[in-house]
């Protein structure tokens, strides 16, 4: 057995387990962030290099690698969990209104391009606090409305029913609000 910067190199490959394994969930917890699965890996995977690493059996690159790909999905997590924190206190209004709209999609639109005018269960989004939220990314309830509307004539516009229990999915054009802390 011959030591190299403290790795052990004897056995090749079955020492290098630990990194191995480091490394896999690395990657699947970047690659399967989008589904969620990936915050839960990230740990795996740096804890896994970490002890890797302290043990000394080789692979110190993929132990690395692994450690890196699993910081990874935690920072995006926190950097999208700052990112909504603002309009968090106000989901479940913003879910019920955009369900609502999805619905109603027909005669809101047909209403609206008529008469300019947003419904009136939308007019609280022209009040405190919805409207210094949507101010301060220079955005108001009518640019999201004629969005929303442009998504409609395109037939774009899925009906969604939300009852406070599954999510909603508003389509990415419609998401007006920036990712920014």
């Amino acid at each position: 057995m011959s030591e190299s910067n403290g790795y052990s190199e004897s056995s090749g490959s079955q020492k290098k387990g630990l990194s191995v394994a480091a490394l896999v969930f690395g990657l699947l917890s970047v690659f399967l962030l989008c589904c969620g699965v990936g915050i839960v890996l990230a740990p795996i995977a740096i804890l896994l290099g970490i002890i890797a690493l302290a043990t000394k059996k080789g692979g110190k690159g993929m132990a690395i690698t692994g450690i890196i790909c699993g910081i990874i999905p935690i920072i995006i997590v926190a950097a999208f969990a700052m990112a909504i924190k603002p309009i968090w206190p106000y989901r479940e209004d913003i879910l019920k209104d955009y369900s609502r709209i999805t619905v109603e999609q027909d005669t809101i639109f047909a209403d609206y391009e008529a008469t300019g005018q947003i419904p009136d269960f939308l007019k609280k989004y022209e009040e405190e606090p919805f409207k210094s939220f949507l101010e301060k990314y220079d955005i108001s309830i009518y640019k999201i409305m004629d969005s929303l509307m442009e998504n409609h004539k395109q037939g774009t516009l899925t009906q969604v029913s939300y009852g406070g229990t599954a999510a909603a999915v508003i389509p990415a054009n419609v998401v007006l609000i920036p990712f920014t802390a």
